[in-house]
């Protein structure tokens, strides 16, 4: 591989095979782009002389073997992707290393990992932590501007899941963290490092075994926008007061509305008072419409004649058949 190489982005190839070991000391990539495809084997060691490297993105294959803890030596690594894999075992890496300190998207979800959560794999992640000596105009994206390039420059990207969601991001700002671990056997309780993470924008811990109530620090993550932390087997009670939430633990089961009560102040409480009253004015004037027609002959006499009136304009031919059974009425009447 060229030394000089800056950004390798194979993704979405169909490729199949290892991922070759042969990443000299010299390596100078900051950006390695290996999602979709069919690789599998494991992370090569070789792959810790990059230490240049910011952009690790090799989800979405058939890599296997432990988590990649001879990584932890790249200090720049800010992205490291290895959702739908097939890793298994421990994340906690053992051995004096200052970890990731610039670690900003961190994504396991969909692999067989498993154990605790350990204060040393979490506690040396900075990124993820407020910086108020920061100014905000100095805030960047992600990007490689090689010499070669100049003025042009890859514009480094990456795929998240958020709320269930696949999003692009086509710009990574530094500002932006998340950690996905979801859908992994990752066990005991949330660790209270999390706490400290007042940047962090989104967490997914859904599909373990978690347990132990949900701590009390999440209320003191203010960036924070999404969290997911179902499927687990935390305290029923740490969901109470929470009207809305279903599944388990809960007893509420999703998508059936909970049964009402019959109550019968609700009942009357729901009386449209409106139509009521629409309907009691009908009853009422037609009442007095047939009450007249029958008790008051001169009223009865003027409603029909104004009815044939308005029936022989409609209908032209209506006319000669009312004088046809007006001259029958008047012989019968003569003749009685």
């Amino acid at each position: 591989m060229n030394v000089s190489l800056g950004v390798l982005n194979l993704g979405r190839n169909n490729l199949s095979g290892i991922i070759p070991d042969t990443f000299s000391e010299s390596c100078q990539l900051q950006t390695l782009h290996l999602n979709q495809n069919r690789l599998e084997g494991k992370v090569p060691k070789s792959l810790a002389n990059c230490k240049m490297l910011e952009v690790l993105d090799i989800g979405n294959n058939l890599i296997n073997g432990s988590f990649p803890c001879h990584l932890t030596s790249i200090a720049m690594l800010r992205v490291l992707v290895l959702r739908s894999n097939n890793f298994s075992g421990h994340i906690d890496c053992s051995g004096d290393n200052s970890g990731w300190k610039m670690l900003q998207i961190f994504d396991l979800a969909s692999n067989n990992f498993s154990g605790k959560l350990h204060l040393t794999c979490l506690g040396t992640w900075d990124a993820m932590q407020p910086n108020r000596d920061k100014n905000q105009s100095e805030l960047k994206d992600l990007r490689f501007e090689g010499e070669a390039l100049d003025p042009f420059y890859y514009q480094d990207s990456i795929i998240v899941t958020i709320k269930g969601l696949e999003l692009e991001l086509v710009k990574i700002l530094t500002i932006f963290t998340t950690i996905d671990i979801s859908c992994n056997n990752f066990e005991g309780p949330i660790p209270e490092v999390i706490g400290t993470f007042k940047a962090l924008y989104s967490l997914n811990f859904s599909h373990n075994a978690f347990s132990g109530p949900i701590p009390v620090f999440f209320g003191n993550l203010r960036e924070l926008e999404s969290v997911d932390l179902s499927s687990n087997s935390l305290h029923e009670a740490s969901f109470e007061n929470n009207a809305g939430l279903c599944g388990p633990p809960l007893k509420a089961t999703c998508g059936v509305p909970p049964a009402k009560t019959d109550n019968p102040s609700d009942a009357r409480s729901t009386i449209n008072w409106n139509y009521i009253s629409a309907e009691t004015g009908f009853c009422f004037g037609f009442g007095v419409s047939v009450t007249l027609l029958i008790f008051w002959k001169r009223w009865r006499k003027w409603y029909f004649e104004r009815m044939d009136r308005a029936l022989s304009w409609i209908f032209p031919c209506l006319p000669l058949e009312t004088r046809k059974h007006g001259r029958r009425a008047n012989r019968n009447q003569g003749r009685r």
